[in-house]
């Protein structure tokens, strides 16, 4: 096969570990063209991000996010992306070096859970005014300045302190616990 005309590497139907060993393949052989992965059960993110998948579809959660729509975005065709965070793609907040909060180390990748506030979904509801991603597990809650502000609940209810913005164009992180924004590392490219 030439690898040179791949515009696009769908690996699906398969369990978690066997897309991921898969992902690591493919990446060796035709470095650079976007790879969407759904395995059939709970996805290995940590793996998929280092094999460097370009989306993820989680069919355990993510029921909204059809596999087609990852592809066609991909592709360029039919965009119909009108919600972040994406919930196809993996997200990994790396602290500028130096960060003084303690509760970001050990970050693995994250994959969002929704497209929006989950818990407002859930109600129904949309009225939130900017999302944050939970840096711990990739759960998606509305700001303080929100009606719902559900980012706080769950980092008081899960232990899970530190979000990330996930408005467009913005990077940052912030700690329940510690009160701090806490700055990107601008040398990291794949940061949130």
């Amino acid at each position: 096969m030439d690898m040179a005309r791949v515009r696009l590497i769908v690996i699906s139907e398969n369990t978690a570990e066997e897309a991921t060993h898969t992902a690591h393949i493919l990446n060796g052989v035709a470095p650079g063209v976007p790879i969407v992965v759904r395995p059939v059960d709970s996805p290995d993110v940590p793996g998929l991000y280092e094999a460097h998948a370009a989306r993820v579809v989680d069919t355990q959660r993510a029921v909204t996010e059809p596999l087609g729509r990852a592809v066609l975005d991909l592709l360029g065709i039919g965009r119909t992306r009108e919600h972040h965070p994406d919930p196809t793609v993996m997200s990994l907040f790396a602290p500028a070096p130096g960060s003084s909060c303690a509760h970001t180390e050990n970050l693995q990748p994250v994959l969002p859970k929704s497209p929006g506030c989950t818990e407002c979904l859930r109600q129904g509801r949309r009225d939130w005014v900017h999302l944050r991603l939970c840096a711990g597990c990739g759960f998606v809650g509305c700001c303080d300045a929100s009606p719902g502000r559900h980012a706080r609940v769950h980092a008081e209810d899960a232990g899970h302190p530190v979000v990330t913005s996930a408005e467009p164009g913005e990077s940052w992180g912030w700690c329940y616990l510690d009160s701090v924004t806490i700055e990107p590392d601008r040398a990291e490219a794949g940061g949130a």
